[in-house]
């Protein structure tokens, strides 16, 4: 009844090797891959300067526009 359309697809290994292939060329010239960060090093540092004053976190992600949980993984970075 079910019918698994990956192992019909005519030309399907041919597709993963040029991705594959594109990745491998996109490393090779550097590119990122991924989300970039929300928060770069010098807000990070930022954030840990104004929790080491004793700010809330809550009042520090709304200062940068995030989550709280942007700002405590960015003190555990």
């Amino acid at each position: 009844m079910w019918h698994d359309r990956r192992s019909s697809r005519i030309g399907a290994e041919p597709i993963s090797e040029r991705t594959r292939a594109g990745v491998k060329a996109a490393q090779s010239r550097s590119v990122k891959f991924g989300r970039e960060k929300k928060l770069n090093a010098q807000q990070r540092n930022h954030v840990r300067k104004l929790i080491s004053q004793e700010e809330r976190p809550g009042d520090i992600a709304t200062l940068f526009k995030v989550s709280r949980a942007t700002v405590y993984r960015a003190l555990a970075s």
